[in-house]
C-alpha cells in the first residue's frame, strides 16, 4: 500500500485531458533579480519625437554645401557691338591675307587663292590683336568726340578679349569650354543652356547669344573659319559636325528644328601610362 494520492485515470482519446505543450513551466526557486538601481527614479522615458532628433542633429552636424558655383556672364558688355567688331576684325584680317571669309563661305575659295598671303595661326592672332586695338581706339575717339562716356581700362580689356574670342575661339562659349568642371554643353536657342559637370550634376548656364539669328550667324562663321576644311552651314546643309581646338566635338542643327540646337561634348578622360 502506498501513501501517494491516487490520480484519476485519464482517457487518452480525450484531447482536453492532455497536458498543455506551450504552457509556462513552473517557477523554480533560485536567484531573483531585485529592483535596486544606482540611478534613482530610472524609468523608461517617453519616445523622442523625430522632429526633435532632426533638429538636434542639424544643430550639431554641419551640412556641407554641395551647390556648384554658378557660371556668370559679362552682362556689362554690349554683345551686339562685339558681333559687329568681330565682322570688322575678320574683314581686316581677310584683307591682310588677301581673301574674304564670306567668299569662302559661298564656295568661291579658288577665286582669291592665288592672291592669298601665307600666314600661320600665330601671325593671324597677332594681326587680329592689331586690328582689335585699332578698332577700339577708333571707337574710343568717336565716343570722346560725341561726348559719350569712354570705357574704363577694365571694360576695354574685357571688350578686347571678347572680340578676340569671337574671332579666333568660341566667343561666349569659350569660358564654358575652358572650365574643367564642364563635360557637356547643351544649347537650345540663344538663352537655354544646360551644363553637365564631371560629377553628373546639371546646372543652367549663361546665354550664348542675344538672339537665335546671332547664334546661327556665329555658327556659320565658326564653320567657315577653318582654313583646311571650311564647312557649309545653311538651309541646304542644316547640320554641322566639327572638331574644336582641344579635342571637343560640336554638333549643331538649325532650320529643320524649332530653334537652333548645339551640343558640345568634352572628353575628360585622363590617359595614364605604365
Amino acid at each position: 500500500m502506498t501513501s501517494e494520492p491516487m490520480m484519476p485515470e485519464q482517457d487518452p482519446s480525450n484531447p482536453t485531458a492532455l497536458p498543455p505543450l506551450f504552457s509556462a513551466p513552473p517557477s523554480r526557486p533560485g536567484r531573483v533579480r531585485g529592483g535596486f538601481s544606482m540611478r534613482p527614479g530610472a524609468q523608461p522615458s517617453d519616445p523622442v519625437l523625430l522632429d526633435a532628433v532632426r533638429r538636434r542633429h542639424a544643430a550639431t552636424t554641419p551640412v556641407p554645401s554641395t551647390a556648384p558655383r554658378q557660371f556668370t556672364d559679362h552682362e556689362d558688355l554690349d554683345w551686339g557691338l562685339v558681333a559687329a567688331f568681330r565682322t570688322l576684325v575678320a574683314n581686316r584680317l581677310a584683307a591682310a591675307m588677301g581673301e574674304d571669309w564670306r567668299t569662302r563661305a559661298a564656295g568661291q575659295a579658288d577665286v582669291a587663292a592665288s592672291a592669298r598671303i601665307p600666314m600661320d595661326r600665330a601671325a593671324q592672332e597677332q594681326e587680329g590683336w592689331r586690328a582689335i586695338e585699332d578698332l577700339l581706339s577708333e571707337h574710343t575717339a568717336d565716343a570722346v568726340a560725341t561726348g559719350a562716356e569712354a570705357w574704363s581700362p577694365r571694360q576695354r580689356a574685357a571688350m578686347a578679349q571678347a572680340i578676340f574670342d569671337a574671332v579666333f575661339r568660341l566667343g561666349r562659349l569659350q569660358p564654358l569650354v575652358d572650365d574643367d568642371r564642364v563635360e557637356n554643353i547643351f544649347i537650345l536657342g540663344c538663352r537655354q543652356v544646360l551644363l553637365e559637370l564631371t560629377d553628373g550634376t546639371r546646372i543652367p548656364g549663361p546665354a550664348v547669344a542675344e538672339s537665335d539669328e546671332e547664334l546661327i550667324d556665329f555658327l556659320r562663321f565658326l564653320a567657315n573659319r577653318s582654313e583646311s576644311n571650311p564647312r557649309p552651314f545653311s538651309e541646304g546643309t542644316p547640320r554641322l559636325h566639327m572638331k574644336l581646338d582641344g579635342g571637343a566635338r560640336l554638333a549643331a542643327t538649325s532650320w529643320v528644328v524649332s530653334r537652333p540646337t548645339v551640343v558640345i561634348r568634352r572628353h575628360r578622360l585622363k590617359i595614364d601610362s605604365l
